[in-house]
């Protein structure tokens, strides 16, 4: 099967120091298991704040593995700023422009949300090509941007709010299948879908790629008790180092 995974944000293995995020390693399975694998992203650079190869550019890394890089239409500094709202918002509008004209069609799509925008128009994709495709929830855009914001300014924001929530809704509604990084997240699709959880539906959690673990358990112990974390060694401590 030929399988399209949409995410604009994330590591791409043409990045410099590249890391395997959650789209890379279900590709990675993906092509494991016998299948074909496109990826669409944005050649900006969310991580370093600057475009990969500053053009539309197609990369094939292998015989059934290529990355299509929609031109970057407008840059942005910080990850919660209105650059990048609007960065969304065109370029999110460019990939169903570029999917429409694809030489080749898919089997499935997965589009990562956030952000609602992109999961509704990849929607208004799939529905138009009688594709089947999946959302996978990783924020729960836009309640957790409205949330963060107060006074007068969050009067300012409640159309784009709205817009979100529709946008959003209508994604839900019409997928195949909803997925989350965790079971919360999965139903806050289901949510915006109407729905019970359905034989499509599931979440899956973050993870990470055993190759890059670099110390042994002992040598962890030690990192976080010299920090002031002290806990019985003999239970398991799970902890989360990111943004």
């Amino acid at each position: 099967m030929n399988f399209w995974l949409i995410k604009f944000e994330e590591d791409l293995p043409v990045d410099k120091d590249f890391y395997p995020y959650r789209m890379s390693m279900l590709a990675d399975s993906l092509l494991e298991n016998g299948h074909e694998v496109v990826r669409w992203a944005s050649d900006f650079n969310h991580k370093m704040g600057e475009p990969r190869f500053n053009r539309r550019h197609c990369v094939e890394l292998s015989s059934s593995y290529r990355i299509e890089l929609l031109a970057n239409k407008l840059s942005y500094g910080g990850s919660h700023s209105i650059k990048r709202v609007l960065s969304i918002y065109i370029q999110s509008f460019n990939l169903l422009k570029n999917m429409m004209v694809a030489k080749s069609m898919p089997d499935a799509v997965i589009v990562s949300m956030p952000a609602p925008i992109t999961c509704f128009l990849t929607a208004l994709f799939c529905r138009i090509r009688k594709i089947p495709f999946f959302v996978d929830a990783r924020d729960m855009w836009p309640d957790i941007l409205f949330d963060e914001i107060t006074g007068f300014k969050r009067i300012l924001t409640l159309p784009v709010y709205l817009l979100m929530r529709l946008e959003l809704t209508l994604a839900c509604k019409w997928a195949f299948g909803l997925i989350g990084i965790t079971e919360p997240f999965k139903n806050y699709l289901l949510k915006h879908a109407g729905r019970s959880t359905g034989p499509n539906d599931a979440h899956f959690p973050l993870g990470f790629r055993e190759v890059f673990r670099q110390h042994s358990e002992e040598v962890e112990v030690e990192f976080w008790q010299a920090n002031g974390v002290i806990f019985d060694t003999k239970t398991k401590l799970v902890y989360f180092a990111g943004t």
